[in-house]
């Protein structure tokens, strides 16, 4: 079944239609498709369009986010630490991605969600680190979930990555898939197109997605105990500039670790090719430092500081512990079919690889392949052990890239 098509400023954009190698099952994840010209108006007009379309699960997920309306709470009062920390946060923000935060802006009047309430967000692990800064009490430590998983594959005849998206429970039916097309209003700049899972209220681009240049990315919450001193710009604006600016691999590393990163993330990023993929796995941390490594064999990743000596915050990595507990004590997966019966591991019944609330009340709210020598992308809603029974996406990662060059003047619906 084709997707919904939503209009922004009048144009639609006709997408790749999935692949239906196998039976696909119908898709749980609502989806809208924009385009937009890449100016300050058309992100804030872009934005209020996903906001407006998307304005029913952002709600339901806001009202459900105990931890975000307690957060909120610590920034309203005047003059307060909280109030002065999200201030800082989000002109640092603006003044770097001016675009993004017009869009956040757009998202909150198309939602009807306070503005405040909708950018942070956007910026919830920022604050949260920074006002937990110097707390001896574990549990005033960040709020946000150890969640997702990676298990990357390259080897003679196989490139790809597979990855557990995780995160709390109350958000399983509750994300969406943004198909955005930014055209450029330059003859000499080519517009770009990508594709990305997006959380209620977030900016697409902090959860699994691919670009029109075949770049394709996931990531993982890292857990730094403090912010860059002064302040810096958040995770959820660096991912979604590194989904939309991402030529190749080694771009979107450098893109992820800007020198005014305030906190860091595992990034997870491979090239589209039928003859030499690229695939690299990167820990970044305050300030832009980052440790590389280009994928070779088998590798894994969760939660935790694997390579980089950084003070994080470790009640909070139980789950991602026993997660690469779990991984090293089996076989090694050797293809891509493989690491997908590794993400699908239960038998830690505590802290399973693939969640189902699970100790830490998190859920696995789905599994996505990316095959870079195929050029092909599946995503599982299920256990992916079930194998072709949960898919519920399955489509070229150049659909993306076509897209970006095809307009219609008509909306399919």
């Amino acid at each position: 079944m084709q997707a919904l098509r939503v209009v922004c400023l009048g144009t639609a954009i006709l997408w790749g239609l999935r692949s239906h190698a196998g039976e696909v099952a119908p898709s749980p994840f609502p989806e809208a498709a924009f385009d937009c010209p890449n100016t300050s108006k058309g992100h804030f007009d872009c934005g209020k369009q996903l906001g407006a379309r998307f304005a029913e699960l952002i709600g339901q997920a806001f009202r459900s986010d105990i931890r975000l309306h307690k957060l909120y709470e610590k920034i309203s009062p005047v003059n307060s630490t909280g109030s002065r920390i999200f201030k800082t946060l989000a002109e640092i923000n603006s003044e770097r991605y001016p675009l993004l935060m017009q869009e956040v802006y757009g998202m909150a009047e198309g939602s009807g969600q306070p503005r405040d309430f909708l950018l942070l967000a956007n910026l919830r692990q920022e604050v949260e680190t920074a006002l937990a800064s110097g707390v001896c009490d574990a549990s005033a430590k960040v709020g946000v979930p150890d969640a997702c998983t990676d298990v990357m594959v390259v080897r003679e005849g196989v490139a790809g990555f597979a990855h557990n998206e995780d995160y709390d429970s109350f958000l399983f039916d509750k994300m969406y898939l943004v198909r955005q097309t930014w055209r450029s209003t330059s003859a000499t700049v080519v517009s770009v197109s990508y594709v990305s899972f997006t959380y209620p209220g977030v900016l697409p681009g902090w959860a699994p997605g691919w670009n029109s240049h075949g770049v394709a990315m996931t990531w993982n919450v890292l857990y730094p105990l403090e912010l860059k001193p002064g302040g810096g710009v958040a995770v959820a604006f660096v991912c979604r500039d590194v989904l939309e600016q991402a030529r190749s691999a080694q771009e979107a590393v450098s893109l992820a670790s800007p020198r005014d990163l305030a906190l860091g993330q595992n990034l997870n990023v491979g090239v589209v090719s039928a003859v030499a993929s690229t695939l690299l796995t990167a820990e970044t941390a305050p300030g832009g430092q980052s440790n590389v490594k280009t994928v070779s064999g088998t590798w894994f990743h969760a939660n935790e500081y694997l390579r980089m000596t950084v003070q994080q915050s470790t009640s909070f990595l139980t789950s991602s512990k026993h997660r690469r507990a779990t991984f090293e004590a089996k076989p090694k997966p050797g293809s891509l079919a493989e690491a997908l019966h590794m993400l699908g591991d239960t038998s830690d019944r505590e802290y399973p690889i693939f969640r189902r609330q699970d100790a830490t009340q998190e859920d696995t709210l789905l599994t996505v392949a990316f095959d870079l020598q195929a050029g092909q992308v599946t995503v599982y809603r299920d256990n992916p052990r079930f194998g072709a029974a949960v898919v519920v996406l399955q489509e070229k990662l150049w659909a993306a890239r076509a897209a970006a060059a095809a307009n219609v003047n008509s909306v399919f619906l």
